[in-house]
């Protein structure tokens, strides 16, 4: 292997006909990838046969075991490249370029992972939010609205990792945030994560106004728990988060036209209702600073 092989780390579950479309995307890429492993929980589909097929390493873990961070932390076991790449079966990148895009963004030894954008094509029948292009226009990317400050943080479905940084630190076993408490760790210890906005991923979930209200609780307990921020009242800190979203909008207009964009604006305001209505409850509930209700019993809602 050379001094910057890539390997691929990918879970799976029930994935067969996005992995027919993922693999072979992987193999015109113009940097060749040396492993890929799929750790699989339990699939019933032809996932395990099409990644057998595609000469993919195997690990296996039960689904009531499957854990973000502990299973990216057995892949690595499996891999003995330089760096790694961790993405899901569902995504897409956008050209052959993708992962020498990544590997461009480790301008110093002190760069330990390199992150790029995911969204939707850029198509009228998706959230213009979403929209792919105009992430990749952004040269910052904060892993938050409300913590920009704190700069772009891994995820799990476009990071490439330097391999010798995860030996070092570890994932932690959480049902969420994985990747901010990463992220912190890293940025604790001196190191660096980078943005490349060209380096992007067709990833995409429909997303509704329950799904979109709960995350805002688990968002804002990770900001929480791990940076402890605090912005006052609870209505202020709900407010806030429904002006920081709705003002976010307005940056995709020059990428979408307006057409689309009032298309989309009285979703827009539903999913920031929703956010607005995630952080109050989150704070009316005495989740916040004081850490009244257990991370754990939250994240069983």
């Amino acid at each position: 292997m050379n001094n910057n092989s890539v390997g691929i780390f990918i879970p799976t579950y029930n994935e067969e006909e996005n992995l027919k479309v993922l693999l072979p995307l992987i193999k015109k890429q113009t940097i060749h990838v040396e492993q890929i492993v799929i750790f699989d929980s339990g699939s019933t589909d032809k996932t395990v046969n099409i990644a057998e097929e595609y000469g993919c390493i195997i690990g296996c873990i039960s689904n009531n075991d499957f854990n973000h961070g502990v299973t990216r932390n057995e892949a690595v076991k499996l891999l003995n490249t330089d760096f790694i790449l961790v993405t899901v079966a569902d995504s897409k990148p956008v050209n052959e370029l993708w992962i020498e895009k990544l590997l461009s963004g480790f301008s110093s030894k002190n760069v330990v992972a390199v992150v790029g954008p995911q969204g939707s094509p850029a198509n009228s029948s998706y959230y213009p939010r979403e929209w792919l292009v105009s992430r990749m226009k952004s040269r910052h990317q904060a892993f938050s609205l409300l913590a920009p400050e704190f700069g772009p943080a891994t995820d799990d479905c476009n990071t490439l990792y330097r391999r010798s940084a995860l030996l070092e630190l570890k994932f932690p076993r959480t049902s969420f945030g994985e990747d901010v408490m990463w992220s912190k760790l890293v940025k604790e210890k001196g190191y660096e994560i980078s943005m490349i906005p060209e380096a992007g991923v067709y990833h995409y979930h429909k997303k509704s106004y329950y799904h979109f209200k709960e995350r805002s609780i688990h968002v804002q307990m990770s900001l929480d728990k791990y940076f402890n921020l605090d912005y006052g009242s609870t209505f202020n800190k709900g407010f806030h988060a429904f002006y920081l979203f709705i003002l976010d909008y307005f940056k995709v207009l020059p990428f979408v036209g307006i057409k689309t964009w009032l298309k989309w604006f009285p979703f827009n305001l539903l999913m920031a209702k929703a956010r607005m209505a995630g952080f109050r409850e989150y704070y009316k509930n005495g989740l916040g600073n004081a850490g009244l209700l257990r991370r754990e019993e939250l994240q069983k809602r």
